[in-house]
């Protein structure tokens, strides 16, 4: 069996960086945690794509000629705005999230948000539940991204996992204590 080549970042390019981790942290809840993606979000907003398209070459491509067209082509143009503002809303609710998981046995429904400023080495992880929609018991810890890629930009994937699992680990106890 092939050993699995690391993931090689620029050093001085934050964005890649972030979405190296970003992507790590991905992977940690779905391999090593076994959690679920919950993807309605990302249904919603493909569905609403898909349908804004349509209605767009619906209007566009009508067997009218123009000047009796306009009112099918402002039905379509309403419709359109109004389904990129709905996708655009929920991008916004959708924050910074990485990952958000459906409830499994003891462990709740669980949002994973990220940020990482311009030119500093912290990268922030943000755990909350979700409870009917909402985001309840938020903790956040930084983390250090120098202690997760070595001096050739190479992804050191093992001490970063190591590091979710106690943020996760710690998270999960001390939301036990408060119920």
């Amino acid at each position: 069996m092939k050993a699995e080549k690391a993931e090689n970042v620029q050093l001085y390019d934050m964005g890649s960086h972030k979405h190296c981790l970003d992507n790590a942290v991905k992977q940690f809840m779905v391999d090593k945690k076994q959690l679920s993606e919950d993807t309605r979000a990302s249904n919603y907003k493909l569905i609403m794509g898909f349908v804004g398209t349509v209605i767009a070459l619906m209007s566009q491509f009508y067997p009218m000629p123009f000047p009796e067209c306009r009112p099918i082509l402002a039905v379509g143009v309403v419709v359109y705005f109004i389904l990129h503002s709905a996708i655009s809303y929920i991008m916004y609710k959708e924050g910074n999230t990485v990952f958000q998981s459906v409830p499994k046995h003891e462990i709740p429904g669980l949002n994973i948000s990220t940020h990482m400023f311009c030119f500093e080495v912290g990268y922030y992880v943000t755990i909350s539940k979700v409870v009917n929609g909402e985001l309840i018991d938020k903790e956040e810890k930084e983390l250090k991204i120098n202690n997760f890629f070595d001096t050739e930009g190479d992804f050191l994937k093992e001490p970063f996992f190591l590091q979710l699992d106690g943020i996760l680990t710690e998270y999960l106890k001390t939301t036990k204590k408060e119920k």
